[in-house]
């Protein structure tokens, strides 16, 4: 299937506005928001320490692996580990 140059500006358009309108909650509030952000994070920081959840697997295991991957090289969750 052939996108015409209008639906690809068009498809851009839109990735790019729900892309804002999930983020810009993150702009006013350092903390994770969701539930489901919550449990990513944690999922990661369980991996770094060597403890891997039983039904974890497929695609989520990635997800967490490149979730603990980010914050080894960005150091961001030491802030995190102190609050809770």
């Amino acid at each position: 299937m052939k996108l015409s140059k209008k639906q690809v500006i068009f498809l851009i358009i839109i990735c790019a506005f729900l892309f804002l309108l999930v983020f810009i909650p993150h702009l006013t509030n350092p903390f994770p928001i969701h539930i489901d952000e919550w449990h990513h994070i944690t999922e990661s920081i369980k991996l770094k320490q060597g403890v891997i959840a039983p039904d974890l697997a497929g695609a989520r295991l990635g997800f967490h692996v490149f979730l603990a991957f980010l914050s080894l090289s960005l150091k961001k969750d030491k802030k995190m580990l102190k609050i809770a």
